[in-house]
């Protein structure tokens, strides 16, 4: 009986293995694979595609396992999940944390939406998401650093802009009216706006009056560049 046994049994598994009831091993995940599901799935719909994704060479496909991938993009850095759903390795519960990453896009958006707008900056602390409002720094063409109001208006990154340009106070100009009427010997009032909106090329006006004689002049000032500068000459 002892002689019979062994035989019967690899007749068994030679069985087996032609109906394709044996035993297999796992499936295995391939990182290039995971990456790319990782881009389309989980980044692409955020507006992130220029990113490097780095997975884990081979992972066993194990139901409720999660997968982990790290990612750069222009220098900044991230991580994206999924969930292996069943043991074929199909991927579910995509979770991407890439704030700084998409902050940056948004940021990119913002100038690109914007003629004249560069450099923004919006706080390190901003989330992304749909609906929700960034108060950023950005530089305004002629008019210099001003606010950036930033909507998200999608979870792909798209933004809507307003421009707050910066204001300007007039008082250093008025003192120095002021100063070069006082020495022709005119003590002189002059009076300008409180504060103005920066913009070269932009106008506003002064009054300049002798209370000697209740005469008047009108001085023009013209900003010609965006640090502030203006140029002074007297109206017609």
């Amino acid at each position: 009986m002892n002689k019979l046994a062994r035989p019967a049994g690899v007749a068994a598994a030679a069985v087996l293995a032609v109906l394709g009831l044996a035993s297999c091993g796992s499936t295995k995940l391939k990182g290039p694979q995971v990456a790319s599901q990782m881009k389309s799935e989980a980044l692409a719909p955020k507006g992130i595609t220029k990113a490097t994704v780095n997975c884990p060479a081979e992972i066993e496909a194990k139901a409720g396992a999660v997968v982990q991938c790290s990612l750069t993009s222009e220098g900044k850095k991230g991580d994206v999940t999924a969930k292996i759903a069943d043991d074929e390795g199909t991927l579910s519960d995509y979770e991407a944390d890439v704030d700084e990453i998409q902050l940056a896009l948004i940021e990119q958006n913002a100038e690109e939406e914007e003629s004249g707008l560069s450099q923004v900056d919006c706080p390190s602390s901003s989330k992304p998401k749909k609906g929700a409002t960034f108060f950023c720094t950005g530089k305004i063409s002629g008019s210099g650093f001003g606010v950036v109001v930033i909507n998200q208006t999608a979870e792909d990154s798209s933004v809507k802009v307003k421009l707050q340009k910066r204001k300007l106070r007039t008082s250093q100009i008025e003192r120095n009216i002021t100063s070069a009427v006082k020495k022709r010997g005119i003590n002189a009032k002059v009076s300008c706006p409180g504060t103005v909106t920066s913009q070269k090329g932009s106008v506003f006006r002064c009054t300049v009056r002798n209370p000697a004689n209740g005469k008047q002049i009108t001085i023009v000032a013209k900003q010609k560049d965006s640090a502030g500068n203006f140029d002074l000459k007297v109206e017609n």
